[in-house]
């Protein structure tokens, strides 16, 4: 069994990811290589998908430059997230790679196992069998998937909105969606009992759109740059290089 041994595991941008994916499925599916760590996700229904590429050196500084693909997946993101905040604190995390060949020919590696190890403590996290349930969309797919071509609205949705709009959607806990409006006086994300005004003007035009309410427990704690279509809302980061798109609702 060959081992890629990581010099420094960056725990903080670690835990994000999985539970950013969690928030999709709990199926963990990561493909790593010598630029980037990736993974697109979606809902059984596919009304949803969610779309990471992140550089590898935020979670993963290797002893040696990656020369091949690895696809490191985990049946579950809750309880890695468990093992991997015992290692909170300071000091170094380093951690192996255990893997194997692929067997359908595509040069790949598969993870077997992540082990993580610092001063003090030495964990084995065994990882699932990508063959299993390894979820990735092609660059032609995520193209078209996040085309916004058709988009007639566009506005920015900051942090501390979205945490203000979250806790207003309690107000009507009956009530599934929500509606998207332009108005002459600018965009607002309403209820059946409120209107949340989030720019001061309107920066394109759109029909009222509605989404469902459980699409917004998908965002991270990002500020997004929010575009609507007719048919599809979509949410880019613009921290990171991550894009949500929600199909919308009927009302």
């Amino acid at each position: 069994m060959k081992k890629i041994k990581i010099e420094k595991l960056h725990l903080e941008p670690f835990v994000d990811l999985i539970d950013s994916i969690g928030k999709v499925d709990k199926f963990i599916s990561l493909r790593v290589d010598s630029v980037n760590v990736k993974s697109s996700v979606y809902f059984p229904e596919k009304d949803a998908v969610k779309a990471i590429s992140l550089p590898v050196d935020g979670f993963f500084e290797f002893k040696t430059e990656l020369d091949r693909n690895i696809k490191m997946c985990f049946y579950n993101g809750d309880p890695v997230n468990s093992i991997l905040n015992k290692f909170k604190g300071p000091g170094i995390i380093s951690a192996e790679i255990s893997v194997k060949e692929a067997e359908n020919d595509s040069g790949e590696l598969y993870a077997t196992s992540l082990t993580l190890y610092n001063e003090h403590l030495k964990i084995e996290i065994g990882c699932a069998d990508p063959d299993t349930g390894f979820i990735e969309l092609t660059p032609g797919q995520l193209d078209a998937v996040f085309d916004t071509s058709k988009c007639t609205l566009s506005f920015d949705l900051d942090a501390s909105q979205k945490t203000k709009f979250e806790d207003l959607m309690r107000i009507d806990p009956e009530k599934k969606v929500f509606s998207i409006t332009a108005k002459d006086t600018g965009v607002y994300l309403s209820g059946s009992s409120y209107d949340y005004q989030v720019t001061e003007k309107a920066p394109g035009t759109s029909e009222k759109q509605h989404l469902f309410k459980k699409f917004f427990g998908v965002l991270d704690k990002d500020d997004y740059k929010v575009s609507v279509s007719e048919d599809r809302t979509f949410f880019e980061s613009q921290q990171k290089d991550v894009k949500i798109v929600f199909s919308n609702a009927e009302e």
